[in-house]
């Protein structure tokens, strides 16, 4: 992905506004099935293509997951002091 690449974020974005909670409130992970779906949605029939928006958006799911479990461990020592 190259940095100004808005359509992969806007693919990202769309799909993190949809995703699910876990039991204990957290975000789960963004599925291929609803990757799959926005992908037929916006008519991007390319396997190479879909592979590629596929890759990125399961890096940045996993770099934004990451990046809450922090947040939620941080906020929850602050609570224990």
């Amino acid at each position: 992905m190259e940095l100004g690449d808005e359509t992969y974020m806007e693919f990202f974005y769309t799909l993190n506004r949809s995703r699910g909670m876990t039991d204990m409130g957290g975000p789960q992970h963004i599925s291929i099935v609803d990757m799959e779906a926005l992908l037929r949605l916006w008519g991007i029939d390319q396997r190479d293509h879909r592979l590629k928006y596929v890759r990125i958006a399961q890096n940045l799911d996993s770099i934004y997951l990451d990046h809450i479990a922090e947040k939620r461990e941080s906020a929850s020592r602050q609570k224990e002091k």
